[in-house]
C-alpha cells in the first residue's frame, strides 16, 4: 500500500462530480471548476458573484484599440476569441455573448479545420512591436492570404470540444451514425471519444481530451500517418509532431462525463494521475485520468 507520507500528497477527493449547483448558475464563468481536490483549494470554493464575471471580464480586457484591428484588417488580418465554451468572436466584438458569437456552421468548420499554431517567423513578425501582439496569438486559422489570428480563453486550447455526437464513422466533416463514440467541435466537426485520452489539470482542474485524428488512433508510422484523416491541423500536428496537443472539454460536457468517473481505490503516481478512473462496460474497463502535462499548465 501507500505509505503514510505519501498518502498525504494524495489529492482529497470530495467532490467526484462537477460542481452542478455551480455549473447550472453561473454555466461558462464557472467551467474551470471540475473537480474539488486539496491541490487546488482556491480553485474549489463555492461560485459567487465575482466568478460569474470572470470570463467575460478578460473577454471585455484584452481587446485592443479600434486603430489596432483597423490597421491590419486592411491588409486582411483578423483577430478571434474562443471562449470557454467553444464559442467564436471577432475580438473587438462587444458584448461578447451567444447572440454575437459568429454561428455559421460552414464558416465555423472551416475556420476550426484550419487551426495551427504559429511557427512560421513571417507571421509572428507582422504583429512584432505592436501592442505585443506577437504573444497574445498562439494560434492562426489561414484562408488563403488572409490570416485569421486567435487567442483562445484557454491559452492552450483553442479547440473546445461541445458535445457527444452519435457518429461512429472516419469522417471529420459531420456528427451522424447511432454510436455515441465521438466529440463534436466547431460547427459540427467530431473527433472520436476515447477515455484514455482524457486528461485534467492540476492548475485549474480544467478536463482535456487529447487531439486524435478521426479513427483515434495514435501512429509512429509517418507513412501511414501522411494518409490519415485529422479534423484539423492542430489535431494532424498532435499526432504527427510527438507532442500531444488537447482540446478542452466545456463544462456542460464534464457534467455529462463525470457520471462514469471514480476515485482510484488502487495505488497510483500523485505526480502523474489524478487519482480519477474513467468507468465504461458496466465496470469491466477502468482508465486512470493523468494530469494534463505542464507544458499545457498554465
Amino acid at each position: 500500500g501507500l505509505s503514510e507520507h505519501t498518502m498525504s500528497r494524495v489529492p482529497k477527493i470530495t467532490a467526484i462530480s462537477f460542481n452542478r449547483m455551480c455549473h447550472q448558475n453561473f454555466g461558462h464563468a464557472c467551467s474551470y471548476r471540475i473537480f474539488s481536490s486539496a491541490r487546488s483549494p482556491s480553485r474549489v470554493s463555492a461560485c459567487n458573484n465575482e466568478d460569474e464575471h470572470y470570463i467575460e471580464q478578460w473577454l471585455e480586457e484584452i481587446i485592443k484599440p479600434n486603430e489596432f484591428y483597423e490597421r491590419h484588417a486592411h491588409h486582411r488580418r483578423y483577430f478571434y476569441n474562443i471562449d470557454l465554451q467553444g464559442r467564436l468572436f471577432l475580438e473587438e466584438t462587444r458584448p461578447k455573448s451567444i447572440a454575437t458569437s459568429l454561428k455559421s456552421e460552414a464558416f465555423l468548420n472551416f475556420f476550426f479545420r484550419q487551426i495551427r499554431r504559429i511557427s512560421d517567423d513571417e507571421e509572428t513578425e507582422l504583429l512584432k512591436n505592436d501592442h505585443d501582439a506577437a504573444k497574445d496569438y498562439p494560434f492562426v486559422s489561414r484562408c488563403g492570404s488572409e490570416m485569421n489570428f486567435i487567442r483562445p480563453a484557454d491559452e492552450f486550447a483553442p479547440i473546445v470540444f461541445h458535445g457527444l455526437s452519435s457518429s461512429s464513422s472516419s469522417s471529420c466533416d459531420s456528427a451522424v451514425g447511432d454510436s455515441p463514440t465521438s466529440l463534436t467541435f466547431g460547427g459540427s466537426l467530431i473527433q472520436q471519444f476515447s477515455s484514455d485520452a482524457l486528461a485534467i489539470s492540476k492548475t485549474t482542474n480544467r478536463l482535456y481530451h487529447r487531439l486524435l485524428h478521426c479513427e483515434g488512433q495514435m501512429t509512429n508510422d509517418e507513412q501511414k500517418a501522411s494518409r490519415q484523416v485529422y479534423p484539423s491541423k492542430l489535431h494532424q500536428y498532435s499526432v504527427t509532431s510527438g507532442s500531444p496537443e488537447y482540446g478542452l472539454i466545456r463544462s456542460a460536457l464534464a457534467v455529462e462525463l463525470s457520471n462514469n468517473f471514480e476515485a482510484t481505490e488502487e495505488d497510483f503516481d500523485v505526480e502523474v494521475y489524478s487519482g480519477m478512473e474513467f468507468i465504461e462496460g458496466n465496470g469491466s474497463i477502468r482508465n486512470k485520468i493523468p494530469w494534463l502535462p505542464e507544458v499545457h499548465e498554465n
